[in-house]
């Protein structure tokens, strides 16, 4: 009987050692999120290109701050004047240069830049 009630009593105890710790706990404010703008890394626009057996795959990076939504490319090569290719206002973000040769060389801007 004795060791049912020292354990009753251990027990009460430390349920109030732990209601107590616990309540003693501070929460952390919720963060607060911008909503105006995105941290963002400072990133260029990544190109590669890769030769293959049917020519120069093109491939770039769509920047956070773009859409494929109404946003055209122009690919240049070889630091031309003119450019190669514009890509379609909602097309995707590579391109074949079937003429392309491992030693050209490639710069994709937005269009009209």
């Amino acid at each position: 009987m004795k060791k049912k009630l020292i354990s009753a009593a251990l027990c009460v105890a430390m349920s109030m050692t732990a209601v107590t710790a616990y309540s003693g706990i501070t929460h952390a404010a919720e963060p607060e999120y911008q909503t105006t703008a995105r941290r963002m890394e400072r990133l260029g626009r990544g190109l590669a290109a890769v030769k293959t057996s049917g020519g120069v795959y093109l491939s770039w990076r769509l920047l956070g701050d773009e859409s494929l939504n109404d946003q055209a490319f122009d690919i240049y090569k070889n630091d031309g004047a003119k450019p190669i290719y514009t890509t379609l206002a909602d097309g995707a973000t590579c391109y074949t240069d079937s003429s392309g040769k491992a030693t050209d060389t490639y710069k994709v801007v937005k269009e009209g830049e």
